[in-house]
């Protein structure tokens, strides 16, 4: 068994693919539908997202719905910037639960490093007047982190109001270093940043989409035969009967 988690519209076959978008709890419902038809009448607009079928709706914050030990690959492409930081790390201990001992998590995120740099590149022409004519820099930083909140609604706009709503903003931010090190935190070994659909996975081209390649960082970890840090006695015992570690 394989997850694609927060996968969106982009559902690759052979998963499961699961995201927590209410619109696919409109879809499921013919009572929801019928009230969302009612909304997109009186907007003039799309109301919910049309996911392709087969995608199951799952809210990680409350774990994944799998057995111990019962997946091979766990993969979450910008998703994980959509949580608090406490409930990223939750995600990413369930990932270790439900998958098999060798198992591979691979996640993908928006990098704050890049955005970061980018915002001292653009802050550094904008001091020499280089950059004058365009938004400035602190805007265009807060606007590609989704970090904050442009906008504000009334009752006497509705539009503003469905968008503010549902606006799936960023919660909390990574790059490289902080997301490898909340992978090694949990127990995974191999943790390393990646490529572009540099994988073990063997169906990565079809889960690396091209467009979040220029913004993403992606990291990689796999699940040991064993972690020493999760307290296995027996094995502990035995690596001490062969003088690796001392106990």
């Amino acid at each position: 068994m394989k997850l694609n988690v927060g996968c969106g519209l982009e559902i690759v076959p052979g998963y499961d693919n699961l995201d927590n978008s209410l619109s696919i709890r409109v879809q499921s419902s013919p009572w929801l539908r019928a009230g969302a038809g009612l909304v997109e009448r009186m907007l003039q607009r799309q109301a919910y997202t049309r996911f392709p079928a087969g995608v199951r709706w799952c809210d990680v914050t409350h774990g994944l719905p799998y057995p111990d030990t019962s997946v091979e690959v766990v993969y979450s492409s910008h998703m994980l910037e959509h949580l608090p930081r406490q409930s990223a790390e939750w995600f990413v201990r369930e990932a270790y639960r439900v998958l098999k001992p060798g198992g591979v998590l691979r996640i993908a995120v928006p990098d704050l490093e890049r955005k970061a740099r980018d915002y001292l590149v653009r802050l550094e022409l904008d001091s020499r007047h280089e950059n004058a004519s365009a938004a400035l820099p602190a805007d265009e930083f807060m606007q590609s982190t989704l970090l904050g909140v442009e906008t504000r609604w009334t009752w006497r706009h509705p539009g503003e109001m469905y968008r503010a709503i549902l606006a799936r903003g960023h919660l909390w931010m990574w790059d490289g270093p902080s997301l490898s090190g909340l992978l090694f935190g949990i127990g995974f070994g191999d943790v390393r940043e990646k490529g572009f659909r540099e994988s073990v996975i063997s169906e990565i081209e079809q889960l690396d989409v091209e467009e979040r390649r220029g913004e993403s960082v992606y990291v990689e970890g796999q699940r040991l035969l064993c972690s020493f840090a999760l307290g296995c006695l027996s094995c502990c015992s035995a690596a001490a009967s062969l003088g690796m570690i001392g106990i």
